[in-house]
This record gives structure tokens, C-alpha cells and sequence, in this order.
């Protein structure tokens, strides 16, 4: 696990913004967001605006995983560092796919799923709620208009779930907002 902490940093956003209350209350009092706060924010953003729509068709709401998230974060870091697009990791074998990388990182699970999103768009001059809003419904609708990633969505055996979002830096250099989204779904032993 030093790897993990070593290679990835941060394991998971704080645990304060996984309560929706208090990632609301945040989001409605921030002016501006800084650079460092799009992942966490858009991340945890996909995790609630996901359990609103699973509590809105009655299912119940996914628990975030830190393990999980971790599977996801090493997929969305090496979609974008690596300029591929896939479920399928074509240049690290020890994370092929969305098991091995569940397995790497020792995540508990029987049944697992795995959705990706992508977006390439111009960065705002000032980046708020708004904008962080409107890009966790461009990462969401684009797994809800897709009948497999809905799916994967609505599925009541998934218990537990991890989304990461990794913005590429060299876009954010440019002015743009490149984003890779990885949301794994879990049911546990």
C-alpha cells in the first residue's frame, strides 16, 4: 500500500464531503474553486447526484468505498497520462482490467461493474459551483443516456462504489478541462 500513497497521493476525498449535507453547504458557499479541489469535488459530486438517482427509482444508496475509489483513481490516472480510452488497460498488465485493478488494490467484492466517462472541454477563466455542477451532469448523463452504463447504474446487487475524475494538467495548462471519470460499482463478500 506505500506504492499506493507514493504513486497516487491522496487515497480518497475527504470524508467530510462524502455527506451530502456538507458537500451541498460547501458547494453553496464557495466563490471560487481552486485547482486542487476539481477532483474531490467532482468525484464526490458524481457519488451523490449517482445515489439521488438510485434513491429517486428506489434503490438503495451506494456506501462509498476507499478501496474501491482506488481501483478507480488508477484507472482514470492512466487513461489520461497514457491517452487511451478503454475499460482495458493496454500498457500495465497488473491493472488489465477492472478485476485486476479491484484485486490490486485488495478491495473486498463478489460482483463488480465499472463505467467511464470522458470530457474535453474549455476551462472557464474562474471555475465555481456552477461549473462544477455542470460538469459532474456531463459525466452523469452520458452514463444515464447509456443503456449499459444505466444499468450498471440501477443495479441492486452493487452495494458499494468509487468514482474517480483525473483532470489531464497539460490541458489545464491550455486552458482546458480534460477529464477521465472512472465509477466502479461493488457488491461485497
Amino acid at each position: 500500500m506505500i506504492y499506493l500513497i507514493f504513486l497516487f497521493g491522496i487515497f480518497s476525498p475527504p470524508d467530510s464531503l462524502l455527506d451530502k449535507a456538507a458537500f451541498d453547504l460547501y458547494m453553496n458557499n464557495s466563490n471560487v474553486i481552486e485547482e486542487n479541489e476539481y477532483v474531490d469535488l467532482l468525484s464526490v459530486g458524481l457519488f451523490h447526484k449517482i445515489n439521488v438517482y438510485r434513491e429517486e427509482n428506489h434503490l438503495p444508496a451506494l456506501k462509498w468505498d476507499k478501496q474501491v475509489f482506488q481501483a478507480a483513481e488508477i484507472h482514470s490516472k492512466a487513461m489520461t497520462e497514457s491517452s487511451f480510452f478503454s475499460h482495458i488497460n493496454p500498457r500495465k498488465k497488473i491493472w488489465k482490467t477492472p478485476k485486476d485493478r479491484l484485486t490490486y488494490v485488495q478491495a473486498d467484492f463478489f460482483a463488480w461493474a465499472e463505467n467511464i466517462a470522458s470530457f474535453n472541454n474549455p476551462k472557464p477563466q474562474t471555475v465555481d459551483a456552477e461549473v462544477i455542477y455542470a460538469w459532474i451532469d456531463q459525466l452523469f448523463y452520458q452514463w444515464i443516456n447509456s443503456k449499459p452504463h444505466r444499468k450498471n447504474i440501477r443495479n441492486e446487487t452493487f452495494t458499494h462504489s468509487g468514482i474517480s475524475c483525473y483532470f489531464s494538467p497539460a490541458a489545464l495548462r491550455e486552458n482546458r478541462a480534460l477529464v477521465n471519470a472512472t465509477n466502479v460499482f461493488t457488491a461485497k463478500n
